[in-house]
């Protein structure tokens, strides 16, 4: 998420209002306040909130009255935050003092990738500075000095720098005070890597091409003077707009972070949203895969049912022949005490017919009318047995 604020005049007092919002907010990653007002009390309060932000990587300060004061805070934030990408601080009043700081931080600073200090007040010490940093420096890729005021000296520190350096790729150095000494240096630095950007472009360059030309032509020179200087003055003319659209701006500034933040809160609750969904879709499955189990179960038990209905057919059917076998038995024994204790009884003159019927019948003898554990012996015997016993109570029927 983007937000510029840039020409807004935004001053101290907004500043501090911003810095707090940014504190709490967790969604905003750039953040454009170019061509204000901050001064160094308002850096200030936007690099002591960046301590403990952690969302913010672009960061554009550039054109608001930043001087050395306001650098040194920015940089003790850039030693201790590890978000920060890109950093613009174009246009501002940034001296040695400021660039030293910096520097500093650079040896320490693992994520910055982009930094812009053109437009500043730099000199060959601040330039010396930032030559240092960047042997230690491993992650700077692109860097912005020109429009300052480096000389050969500090030209001189920064080839020497990139002959260790492989990290950084361009370099601007246009529009400094560099002579052929300097830019030679730099040119046999041996870097294949880093790019040197608009170094042709020397401040003494074009002074000593200006001198000549103003010496050829006085009279054009003083009218082109005149313009310029007209056009510069109506350039600085300040625009100062009523104090209740200032506090209005601040005010809407503050509210769109607040809106940031609610916006990241609602999409964090989103995902919480979505999470539930899939585990209470994961349940369902589960439950569903349970009901499949039970009635696999029910299938189960139901047909163990049906088995155990056949078993207990099964069963009664084997007590009925086993009760019928019983029956036969106490008859056989009947006939055979009968005809023992009374020799004249009419049943003891059919005993030979009775086994004359069994042993037509492939029976065995009477005195073997057992079933001895022999399942299959018995159904036959149990079998026989209900057909000798129709058979006798017939005949014991037509005798009597």
């Amino acid at each position: 998420m983007d937000d510029s604020m840039d020409c807004s005049q935004i001053g101290e007092d907004e500043a501090w209002a911003i810095a707090e919002a940014l504190k709490e907010n967790r969604r905003l990653n750039r953040l454009n306040l170019d061509e204000n007002q901050l001064g160094d009390a308002g850096a200030r309060a936007i690099a002591e909130t960046l301590k403990v932000n952690t969302t913010l990587t672009d960061l554009n300060l550039g054109q608001n009255q930043i001087g050395d004061a306001g650098a040194r805070a920015i940089a003790e934030t850039l030693k201790v935050n590890m978000r920060l990408t890109y950093l613009n601080l174009y246009g501002n009043q940034i001296g040695d003092a400021g660039a030293q700081a910096i520097a500093e931080a650079l040896k320490v600073n693992t994520t910055l990738t982009k930094l812009l200090l053109f437009s500043n007040q730099l000199k060959d010490d601040g330039a010396r500075a930032i030559a240092e940093a960047l042997k230690a420096n491993k992650r700077l890729s692109m860097l912005h000095l020109n429009s300052n005021q480096i000389g050969d000296g500090g030209a001189s520190a920064i080839a020497e720098a990139l002959k260790l350096n492989r990290t950084l790729t361009e370099l601007y150095l246009g529009t400094n005070y560099l002579t052929e000494v300097g830019v030679s240096a730099l040119r046999r630095s041996g870097n294949t890597t880093c790019k040197l950007k608009e170094l042709d472009s020397q401040w003494t360059a074009v002074r000593e091409y200006a001198r000549e030309y103003t010496e050829s032509q006085p009279s054009l020179n003083s009218q082109r003077t005149a313009v310029r200087a007209r056009k510069y003055t109506e350039s600085q003319t300040s625009v100062t707009l009523p104090t209740e659209t200032l506090r209005f701006r601040s005010e809407l500034a503050v509210k769109n972070l607040e809106l940031a933040a609610k916006d990241q809160m609602l999409a964090t609750k989103d995902q919480m949203l979505a999470t539930k969904d899939q585990m209470l879709a994961a349940k369902e499955q589960m439950l569903a895969a349970k009901d499949q189990m039970i009635a696999v179960k029910d299938q189960m038990i139901a047909a163990k049912d049906q088995m155990l209905v056949v078993k207990e057919q099964e069963l009664q059917q084997l007590r009925s022949e086993l009760a019928v076998e019983g029956s036969g038995r106490v008859f056989f024994h009947y006939i055979n005490y009968t005809g023992a204790a009374n020799p004249n009884h009419a049943l003891n003159h059919r005993h030979g017919a009775f086994s004359a019927i069994l042993q037509a019948l492939g029976a065995p003898d009477e005195h073997q009318w057992t079933c001895r554990g022999d399942p299959v012996r018995l159904v036959f015997l149990c079998r026989i047995l209900s057909v000798v016993i129709a058979k006798m109570a017939s005949v014991v029927d037509s005798q009597i």
